[in-house]
């Protein structure tokens, strides 16, 4: 993990039985943490569930993902994830 400080996106809340999480952005948020990979723009992100609900009930929370890709030419060669889209940063 990087010493940087996290830059918080937003909150979200568990909702149901299945574990799903609703998260709120700020449309501004999402346009300043834009990346550009190959002519395409993403929002990277974390999202992590928090010790405690927030006085608001939420339970999760999500910050910006700094993980800069290597140019392709530095990158070592890794075998395609099937239904990938060959970003550096797919597991």
């Amino acid at each position: 993990m990087s010493d940087k400080k996290r830059e918080y996106l937003g909150y979200g809340k568990e909702a149901g039985q299945y574990g799903l999480i609703n998260l709120s952005v700020e449309e501004s948020v999402i346009q300043k943490n834009m990346t550009e990979y190959n002519g395409k723009r993403y929002l990277r992100f974390t999202v992590s569930k928090l010790k405690e609900p927030t006085k608001y009930g939420q339970t999760h929370t999500m910050w910006k993902d700094d993980f800069t890709p290597t140019s392709k030419n530095n990158a070592p060669q890794q075998s395609s994830v099937k239904g990938g889209d060959g970003l550096p940063w797919e597991d």
